[in-house]
């Protein structure tokens, strides 16, 4: 071989195309093929092992030896590939440079490895890593490169797989509105998400590996370091809210234990606790003014507990069960009947519908009545969470209602008289004046029309005084 093609053969790692497979060009070639020399026990171990071994020269990188394993890796057989010389083509082009360079530095070092990757027979890229030994020729042979390559292909798409899905989980923790951080099993940060760095104003880069309670000392005096570490000891999740010094906001913590650490989520939740506090302040005046009245005010869930009552309340349950205490009531303190009855009201309610009912009781030895009203309580989504029930006495509207009642009654009936006991006597008086005979007033006719003017007036003045002392009772 003249010292030109070498060259070219080093730069280029060969100009040859063609595919055909080639021969050694000379005995001494064979003679330098070291794995040719080997004994028939070393060539099966070297045929069953799945990475790729070789043997090529060093001068024109000329294959001499390759096992079995290069079917799986390359596509091709090793009859198809001793004795050729490397081609360009099966290399990615991203990576010839550098495989050319790390060829020169393994005939300069003795020794060179790199990643790189080769196109398949099919088609299908293959990611390799390879490692190449300089062997000295002796007696005039040739050198030769021997080396390894292992397919480590499907551990590069498992690592491909793996950020993506690291990149995946980094979008949704960054996309979130809640603060998201997570710790090693030391304390130390491994990741940041964008709100929580904002929440404390502090780069990332300033947390990551470091540890929490050094960059934030004054959290070991607050519940943030006992329920962490319980978290962390335990295994268990944990849930707390505690004003944060270092941010001056009140958050809401929820800390997970993994398999590297926590995983802590946590919100600003100031302005809740701010409405919470003026709700519980509005709450107490509210609670004072309902419990400053008679009316009855109450509310319970879909089980059945209440959630909330007035004293009034709490009072008529008292002197209804003879002063037991309420959360240890059962049906059978109200009887069947009672029972039945209210059941039937809370059903209705949780259905939809609001009404109200007047009840008859009886509350300490007085018959009263009240008006009671069942209005569902519904969340956001609009679902029957609960019913609220208000119920107010009407008993001297109930008693003001009969009397009207009563006097209506009283009325019709006066009516009715009116109507036929005094219309008739009227009717037959006016009747008969146009029979007396004015003309003839010794008339013996107008005698008896006289006398019955008389008695049908005498029925007209009692059916008067009935009407009026009718009227007086109403």
């Amino acid at each position: 071989m003249t010292q030109e093609k070498k060259e070219e053969a080093e730069e280029n790692l060969s100009d040859d195309r063609s595919n055909e497979p080639g021969k050694l060009q000379s005995p001494e070639q064979h003679s330098y093929a070291v794995f040719n020399a080997q004994t028939p026990q070393l060539s099966d171990i070297l045929s069953s092992i799945a990475e790729v071994v070789w043997s090529r020269r060093a001068d024109d990188n000329t294959l001499v030896y390759i096992n079995d394993a290069c079917e799986a890796v390359y596509g091709y057989t090793k009859e198809e590939l001793t004795g050729t010389t490397g081609k360009l083509e099966h290399i990615h082009p991203d990576d010839r440079q550098r495989l050319k360079e790390e060829i020169k530095k393994t005939k300069a070092t003795g020794r060179g490895e790199m990643e790189y990757r080769v196109y398949h027979k099919d088609g299908t890229l293959r990611h390799l890593y390879g490692h190449g030994i300089l062997k000295k020729g002796v007696e005039g042979a040739p050198d030769l490169i021997n080396g390894v390559s292992t397919d480590i292909t499907r551990l590069r798409e498992t690592e491909q797989k793996l950020k993506d899905i690291n990149r995946e989980m980094e979008h949704i923790f960054e996309s979130i509105n809640d603060s998201f951080i997570a710790l090693d099993h030391n304390f130390n940060f491994t990741y940041i998400n964008k709100e929580a760095a904002r929440i404390y104003n502090i780069q990332k880069e300033d947390l990551l590996h470091k540890n929490l309670w050094k960059l934030f000392p004054q959290g070991r005096k607050l519940k943030f370091y006992t329920e962490l570490h319980r978290a962390m000891t335990d295994q268990v999740s944990v849930h707390f809210e505690e004003f944060s010094p270092s941010a001056n906001i009140w958050v809401s913590i929820n800390a997970y234990p993994t398999k590297n650490g926590l995983a802590i989520y946590f919100s600003d939740v100031t302005e809740q606790r701010k409405l919470q506090e003026q709700l519980i302040n509005e709450g107490q005046k509210l609670l004072s003014i309902i419990n400053n009245t008679k009316d009855i005010i109450w509310a319970f869930d879909k089980d059945m507990n209440i959630i909330s009552a007035n004293q009034a309340y709490y009072d008529r349950v008292a002197y209804m069960t003879g002063g037991k205490d309420y959360a240890a009531l059962t049906s059978d303190d109200f009887g069947s009947e009672r029972v039945a009855k209210w059941t039937a009201y809370f059903n209705r309610a949780f259905s939809g519908e609001t009404f109200y009912v007047v009840e008859e009781e009886v509350y300490k030895n007085e018959t009263i009545f009240e008006e009671i009203s069942f209005n569902p309580i519904r969340n956001n989504d609009g679902n029957i969470t609960g019913i609220s029930c208000f119920s107010r006495n009407i008993t001297e509207q109930h008693k003001q209602l009969a009397r009207i009642q009563e006097q209506n009654e009283k009325l019709s009936e006066i009516a009715w008289l009116q109507s036929h006991q005094v219309r008739g006597p009227v009717a037959t008086i006016l009747g008969l004046i146009p029979l007396f005979n004015y003309e003839n007033p010794g008339d013996k006719n107008n005698i008896e029309i006289l006398e019955m003017i008389r008695t049908t007036a005498n029925q007209l003045d009692q059916n008067i005084k009935e009407v009026v002392n009718k009227a007086r009772v109403v």
